[in-house]
Formats: C-alpha cells, sequence, structure tokens
C-alpha cells in the first residue's frame, strides 16, 4: 500500500461525516432519498426550485452522536437567518414601467 494511504491525514479525510447529492431542478420528483456514508456521519440530499428548496436528511439510529431531526431543525434555522439577512424585492420593483421595453440577456 502506498504510504500516503495510512497517512492518518488522509484516513482523516476520507471520512464523509456529510454527504450531499444535489438533484436537478424539475417539479415532477416527488422524492428523493441519499445516505449517510459512514456510521457517524448524515446523508443530505436537495433540489431547488424557483420557490422552495426539498431537502432530505439522513442518518444511523444506531449512532448516538448523530440526530436528523437535530440537523434539520438547525438547518432550519440556519436557513431563517440568512433569509433575514436579506431583504426580499418587492414585485413592483421587479415588474417593467408600462410601456417599457425589456429584454433578456
Amino acid at each position: 500500500m502506498p504510504a500516503f494511504l495510512a497517512d492518518p491525514i488522509q484516513q482523516r479525510s476520507t471520512h464523509w461525516r456529510l454527504s450531499t447529492s444535489g438533484l436537478a431542478p424539475v417539479r415532477h420528483i416527488q422524492g428523493t432519498g441519499f445516505g449517510a456514508v459512514v456510521p457517524d456521519g448524515y446523508g443530505m440530499n436537495y433540489i431547488i426550485l424557483p420557490t422552495y428548496l426539498r431537502i432530505g436528511i439522513e442518518s444511523k439510529r444506531a449512532c448516538e452522536a448523530t440526530d436528523s431531526a437535530r440537523f434539520a431543525q438547525t438547518l432550519t434555522d440556519v436557513l431563517g437567518d440568512m433569509k433575514a439577512l436579506f431583504p426580499q424585492p418587492s414585485t413592483s420593483a421587479a415588474a417593467p414601467a408600462a410601456g417599457s421595453k425589456t429584454s433578456k440577456i
């Protein structure tokens, strides 16, 4: 075996505690699944759509260090904090004035 494979840094870098997978933003996908790849980790899949995120979280019940419900609540809290940092655009500002021309770049 090559020496670098036995290096502790190499071993730690291949222990994926968070494994994620994004799916294409299409509306007809109703469910998703993506599992944890290590016993003390999480698997998370997501679909980013124009008006919402669809996220699935998985962990192993046999591991006391992981808790999918706690992870989901923490993620919900963090995303809410991030949303609060950015004001929502007003719909009137996004609409072109009457009689104006618009173009797509």
